[in-house]
């Protein structure tokens, strides 16, 4: 068993040194999460602002059940989500499905 050291200061404990990856700067992270997108989740935040009309966006019927309607909001709410799709107007996609959404299962 090792001796214990009860002086001040000490600590049993040793600190690790950093490594490349935790020596990273606030700029890297800015950088990374900038383009941490791919060109198909561009395409379809864009094609999610040039719809009109909420059963457009969900790609679905007017006349749908709502079983289909949900089906299809899971689906582009886990495409669009802001954490998972880091495009610009991700968020504003997301909002836009969430609030049809609402507003036909009110």
């Amino acid at each position: 068993m090792p001796p214990h050291n009860d002086s001040p200061g000490s600590s049993q404990f040793r600190k690790r040194k950093p490594t490349e990856e935790s020596t990273s700067t606030s700029d890297d992270v800015n950088t990374e999460s900038a383009s941490a997108y791919t060109e198909e989740q561009l395409k379809a935040v864009e094609q999610i602002r040039k719809c009109k009309d909420y059963y457009e966006i969900l790609g679905v019927a007017k006349d749908a059940g709502e079983s289909e309607l949900r089906k299809q909001y899971k689906k582009l709410a886990l495409q669009f989500h802001p954490d998972k799709n880091k495009s610009p107007g991700a968020v504003e996609a997301f909002k836009g499905i969430t609030i049809f959404v609402f507003k036909v299962f009110k």
